[in-house]
């Protein structure tokens, strides 16, 4: 959320109280509270069933990523904060970055109304090619065509989400991105980063 909800706790009353492990994502207690021993896991999960959140009780209840972000920043977030993988109690460093409304928004898992099983896809009332392709930029939805299969409108999606919405885009076939830019590394190169791994 934007800066509405920043109350008045700073970083360095957040980090008296808390002690954030970027590798883990967890925030533990750095003092004994009521019903609470030091060391102890701070927070717990809440949420609708589908979207989840970490929130911690500070006088108040806060999402825990944006105490996170207090906490490693120093600041408020003055955006959302995404989740990467989508998975709002995965709190790992590496796992969060700012983000604008629009931003969080291409991010988004796919709807329970969708019933292509695919983002962007939609059944059509064409005979030859029964599934349409769409994306959404702002509040202006834009066809991008029909497909005679829900996996070839999916890929039309996933190409044009990638170009407009880049690391933020919410994929279909996520790993065919990675598969594609291995295609153009010479074979030497993919050599190097075999060995590496080992």
């Amino acid at each position: 959320m934007p800066s509405r909800n920043c109350p008045e706790l700073t970083a360095e009353m957040v980090r008296e109280l808390l002690e954030y492990d970027p590798t883990t994502g967890l925030l533990t207690w750095k003092t004994c509270r009521k019903k609470v021993q030091k060391g102890s896991v701070a927070g717990s999960v809440c949420g609708n069933g589908r979207k989840l959140y970490v929130k911690v009780r500070i006088g108040r209840l806060y999402r825990a990523h944006r105490l996170i972000w207090l906490i490693v920043t120093g600041e408020w977030p003055k955006y959302h904060i995404d989740h990467v993988d989508n998975d709002g109690t995965n709190n790992r460093w590496s796992n969060l970055r700012l983000a604008t409304l629009n931003q969080n928004q291409h991010n988004r898992e796919l709807s329970r109304a969708n019933l292509t099983g695919y983002k962007g896809v939609s059944r059509a009332n064409n005979l030859s090619k029964p599934y349409r392709a769409n994306i959404t930029i702002g509040r202006e939805r834009r066809h991008l065509g029909y497909y005679r299969s829900a996996e070839e409108a999916a890929h039309a999606y996933d190409e044009s989400a990638r170009e407009l919405f880049g690391e933020y885009a919410r994929l279909n076939f996520p790993h065919e991105n990675e598969l594609a830019a291995r295609k153009l590394l010479p074979v030497c190169a993919i050599d190097v980063m075999k060995t590496e791994a080992a």
